[in-house]
């Protein structure tokens, strides 16, 4: 067996929703390497020593105090340390960054500026060099339901939007929810929630959906991004591929056209509807199955093979850097 672990910093149960966890479990099956989230009495993580660990981006805070421990002296141990990154915002744990600076002169906060750490991320600007690797992988998220499946004319209708409140998207919050003319639905964590209602106060709250089936209830939302996405190129976020696979329209706020473009040359001129306000998305969801069904036929693609033949570029790579 190859000598390597994949570590995320929480648990990674077999049907989470969490994505940086889903990128822990498919490395660990495409690599077959021993997967570590949590400290378990037995678990080779605390009797063994790992040629190379893949550090996947994760949230320290809510890590066991034992296992942020143990991965720093793995760290300070291990021949190889490849650093995977799916959020730009997540830095390595303090205790990890100490050990790599103090420790082992290493580059401690991405973007890495020398390998090692190595680093496998989908903000291509903070992979460059050898060893380092651009890899989508929010393309992991697509799992695409047969729209002879979805039930289009019983959707949940205005516009919905998931996840937690950031700072960089509040002015288009501000945009597309405040004394909005239509419906608006929102599903985010218990904190988020008030920020949400103070725009709009008539918005419905709904649970974390827990499938494909659950996202493909609703009829539309607003695709949108950080600002600081607009000038530092990332990969098109998990909500595009999710709710393409869900048939849910994604109305696109017109400062997201350089990441389409980006990702998709030759088709992101052709992102439809681009809308600047509220006024917009209202004029577009009487057509939301339209739009759900255009965008499917626009986007369709095999992404998960695509991932499969990054990832294997990256491992091939990495190993030719690393000898």
């Amino acid at each position: 067996m190859k000598n390597i672990c994949v570590v995320h910093l929480t648990y990674c149960s077999p049907k989470t929703s969490i994505a940086s966890a889903r990128v822990a479990q498919y490395l660990a099956n495409h690599l077959n390497a021993d997967l570590v989230d949590g400290i378990q009495r037995g678990r080779p993580f605390l009797h063994h020593t790992y040629d190379t660990i893949l550090y996947v981006n994760s949230m320290g805070a809510f890590a066991e105090a034992e296992l942020r421990l143990e991965l720093a002296d793995q760290i300070r141990r291990c021949k190889n340390l490849i650093y995977v990154q799916n959020d730009y915002t997540v830095q390595p744990i303090s205790q990890v960054q100490k050990v790599l600076r103090d420790e082992r002169g290493w580059s401690f906060k991405q973007p890495f500026d020398t390998t090692p750490p190595f680093i496998w991320s989908n903000i291509p600007e903070n992979a460059t060099g050898p060893g380092n690797a651009y890899v989508n992988w929010n393309l992991l998220t697509w799992d695409p339901i047969p729209l002879e499946q979805i039930d289009f004319k019983n959707k949940v209708q205005g516009l919905m939007y998931y996840g937690s409140y950031r700072k960089d998207r509040e002015p288009y919050f501000k945009r597309y929810f405040e004394d909005a003319p239509y419906p608006v639905h929102i599903s985010t964590n218990g904190k988020a929630i008030e920020k949400f209602k103070a725009l709009a106060p008539n918005m419905t709250r709904h649970g974390s959906w827990k499938s494909m089936k659950d996202l493909s209830k609703f009829a539309a939302t607003v695709y949108i991004e950080d600002e600081h996405i607009h000038t530092h190129y990332n990969s098109p976020a998990n909500r595009f591929y999710e709710c393409l696979s869900a048939g849910v329209a994604m109305f696109f706020d017109e400062s997201t056209s350089n990441t389409m473009k980006t990702a998709f040359p030759g088709k992101g001129d052709y992102l439809f509807p681009v809308v600047n306000s509220a006024e917009d998305v209202l004029e577009a969801l009487p057509t939301y199955e339209q739009i759900a069904r255009e965008q499917r036929e626009l986007f369709k693609h095999d992404y998960l093979t695509d991932l499969d033949d990054q990832t294997i570029v990256a491992w091939e790579n990495f190993l030719k850097a690393s000898e």
